[in-house]
């Protein structure tokens, strides 16, 4: 039994280009829905279902996460349903998803990205002087231009792991982001923003004195720590340093809230362009980049703001005081 649960997700494998975390994710939801359902993948009944997604749901799982198992469930029963492995004349799985509440983006206050910054600041000036190497933050300088280029570009954390020497055009002030560190597998250019561009050349800089090569990894703090046996950087380096970021300030911070940070002030700008938004963040599509999109408090506090005299107006008249004579 459940042997056709692995034919089944083996051959949507074969049949698709995906990353490693992918097909984890894949083989997770499969064995979850072995687990969930005593039934082969071929004989699955509707009700079984809804049963699951009650029980999942009532014993604390978010509709964010079941939604995601439907995803890839849907586009693997799909492929079986086209290429005639399962019998089933509609997806079941494209009738499962759940409304998932809405929840503002998590980004940086503009007083946050002070303290950050002068956080480092402050730790630089203390490892110049006193020669003390911080966990998570040495050396310094190279962990400071991790931050300014988050900041300024909003790519993901992989996507940054994934930059060479090469990818970075400081002429052109161009930054070629590679599909293998992309969420939808696209390849991009970036431009490099004025700001950014000192942060940038001070990295390529360093890497020259240390000889590295145009198909180098660009962003690789291993290459400043001797006592460092990893040949390239890797993302747990990068949640480290944002783990011992974020206990030193007190609130958390993360590449996401980066990017998000980013996208939620261009898309809140009276003059956003969502084309050029969607470019940025490298969306594949804009209903991606209409999410950043929030009401201004400000401007919602002005048209309440002028309300009140309409209102003030009509408690007059309806007292009679407007007609008395002064």
């Amino acid at each position: 039994m459940f042997r056709k649960h692995q034919e089944l997700l083996e051959d949507y494998l074969f049949h698709h280009v995906i990353s490693l975390k992918t097909e984890e994710n894949y083989r997770l939801c499969v064995e979850k829905l072995r687990r969930a359902i005593h039934a082969d993948v071929d004989s699955l009944e509707f009700g079984q279902l809804l049963e699951w997604r009650r029980r999942e749901l009532s014993e604390g799982l978010s509709p964010t996460s079941w939604n995601t198992y439907m995803r890839h469930l849907k586009a693997l029963f799909n492929h079986g349903i086209e290429q005639g492995k399962l019998p089933y004349k509609d997806n079941y799985f494209s009738q499962l998803m759940v409304k998932a509440p809405d929840k503002l983006k998590k980004r940086l206050s503009g007083e946050q990205i002070v303290k950050i910054r002068e956080l480092f600041e402050a730790l630089k000036r203390e490892e110049e002087e006193t020669g003390n190497h911080f966990a998570g933050f040495h050396p310094v300088w190279f962990w400071r231009i991790v931050i300014e280029t988050f900041f300024y570009t909003g790519i993901r954390r992989k996507q940054l792991l994934h930059i060479q020497m090469n990818d970075i055009d400081l002429r052109c002030l161009v930054l070629y982001v590679r599909f293998e560190g992309s969420k939808n597998k696209k390849e991009r250019f970036l431009p490099i923003p004025d700001d950014l561009a000192p942060w940038l050349e001070k990295l390529l800089w360093e890497n020259a004195r240390k000889k590295f090569h145009p198909e180098d990894q660009a962003f690789n703090v291993n290459c400043y720590n001797p006592l460092s046996r990893r040949k390239e950087m890797s993302q747990c380096q990068v949640v480290a340093c944002f783990r011992e970021l974020s206990w030193r300030l007190g609130f958390q911070v993360s590449t996401h809230r980066f990017r998000h940070t980013l996208g939620c002030t261009l898309a809140n700008k009276p003059t956003a362009n969502l084309f050029l938004i969607k470019e940025i963040l490298g969306h594949s599509s804009i209903r991606s980049t209409m999410e950043y999109m929030e009401a201004d408090l400000a401007a919602m506090r002005a048209v309440l703001n002028e309300r009140q005299p309409e209102i003030q107006q009509g408690l007059l008249k309806s007292t009679g005081m407007l007609d008395r004579e002064p």
